[in-house]
């Protein structure tokens, strides 16, 4: 099941510019790959991905 729209708008809040949100398609826009999100965690794990760390300033 997908999750809610609104739930995965507000996961990717942290990450402006990083990822965007068609409704069914979470993408990030630094690696240009589709991720997987049912949950945030899955979110939040591809933020460890070193080029996305650099974007974000962290």
């Amino acid at each position: 099941m997908a999750p809610a729209k609104k739930s995965v708008q507000s996961w990717i809040q942290d990450y402006p510019n990083v990822f965007s949100y068609d409704g069914s398609v979470l993408f990030c826009s630094v690696c240009e790959k589709v991720v997987q999100c049912t949950k945030k965690f899955q979110v939040d794990q591809h933020d460890i991905h070193k080029d996305v760390k650099l974007t974000i300033g962290t």
